[in-house]
């Protein structure tokens, strides 16, 4: 599906086109969206091919805000024919494929909220100064200086992050896991896949992630909790990253659900 630049779509009207791809074919240009559903309903309009279809309002909010720098993407709502069993069946088999050979994968979170655009913005100054901090100088003290004294918000509405849908499916394993660089989104704002763990590797690395009796881990000494099956997604995209290529050998939920 190919987007345009025009002024429909600065009106939220999303053009695209479409093209189709022989079996031989190595569409490596061609970069997926990982995302979920949400409500099935389908409330909004997009063009296709001079068509106008009918989408979800996760899919119409994903159109309207990843880059537009990107000009092929592949949407399992659109680019499989959801009335067809035959196609769905035939097309979720090659899913890991097309992951797989894609270039890049866009993470949509989901739409802004009034805490998000802050959590975006911390979690790339996270990025930048969590590597600097040394384990012998009292990071717990370091922590709590970054962006201070507003750090506090900060770390709490980036904590809360980890608890939309997205870190929540199964299927996401596979979706980010074989791709070769991933993005996440949420609204406006976006950062790479790695910063996101990288914050959570120098986070173990400092002994600030304590386990709490409730499904998540604490920020020390922040405070801020981050749900548990987010972080332990996290670990298992990065194991079974392009390095590793064993993805198809884990069973999904038993992983996600071990200690």
């Amino acid at each position: 599906m190919e987007r345009s630049g025009d002024q429909a779509f600065q009106r939220y009207q999303v053009q695209a086109g479409s093209h189709i791809l022989g079996s031989s074919e190595r569409p490596d240009y061609i970069q997926p969206v990982s995302y979920t559903w949400g409500d099935p309903t389908l409330s909004h309009s997009i063009i296709i091919n001079e068509k106008t279809h009918k989408v979800t309002e996760s899919v119409h909010g994903l159109l309207s805000h990843i880059s537009k720098d990107t000009k092929w993407i592949w949407i399992d709502a659109i680019c499989i024919d959801q009335g067809s069993n035959a196609e769905k069946a035939k097309q979720i088999g090659l899913m890991a494929r097309i992951y797989w050979q894609a270039s890049l994968v866009h993470i949509w979170l989901g739409p802004r909220d009034e805490d998000s655009d802050t959590a975006m913005d911390f979690i790339i100054v996270l990025r930048r100064q969590l590597p600097n901090i040394n384990i012998s100088n009292n990071p717990a003290f370091e922590i709590e200086q970054i962006e201070a004294p507003d750090g506090q918000l900060k770390w709490n509405v980036s904590g809360r992050l980890s608890q939309r849908t997205w870190f929540h499916r199964v299927w996401v394993l596979q979706e980010t896991a074989l791709s070769r660089r991933a993005i996440f989104y949420c609204g406006n704002g976006s950062v790479l896949w790695v910063d996101l763990w990288n914050i959570f590797e120098n986070l173990r690395r400092l002994q600030l992630l304590t386990r709490t009796g409730e499904g998540s881990q604490r920020v020390q000494p922040m405070g801020t909790t981050v749900q548990l099956r987010a972080y332990r997604q996290m670990q298992l995209i990065e194991m079974f990253s392009p390095g590793a290529r064993n993805f198809g050998t884990m069973d999904l939920q038993r992983s996600l659900n071990a200690s």
